[in-house]
């Protein structure tokens, strides 16, 4: 994954340059991106298209939160939601938001 450093953040070119790899190096990519657990990240099913999702409210949280950070847990376990602000207050608690127990 070294070679990738050149790239800047959101450099679209940094994608090209992993699916113009030949196949064998192509291989070792995805063994590397798969210990990471990024194999679906850069190599997704389907690629995502924001005309193909639909948004819609979920349940609530147990707490109010803006600016907070959030990451997408593997194998469908939902999301975790991370820190935050609720009116003046910084939140310094963490959730769990899975939609399949909610």
């Amino acid at each position: 994954l070294d070679f990738l450093r050149s790239y800047s953040t959101g450099d679209e070119n940094a994608a090209f340059a992993i699916h113009a790899l030949p196949e064998t190096q192509m291989a070792v990519m995805r063994h590397e991106l798969d210990y990471y657990g990024l194999e679906k990240a850069v190599f997704p099913s389907i690629p995502f298209g924001i005309d193909l999702a639909t948004f819609s409210p979920g349940p609530e949280m147990q707490s109010k939160r803006g600016g907070l950070g959030a990451v997408v847990l593997p194998e469908n376990r939902g999301v975790l939601v991370v820190g935050g602000h609720s009116d003046q207050e910084h939140l310094a608690s963490t959730e769990v938001f899975n939609l399949d127990t909610e």
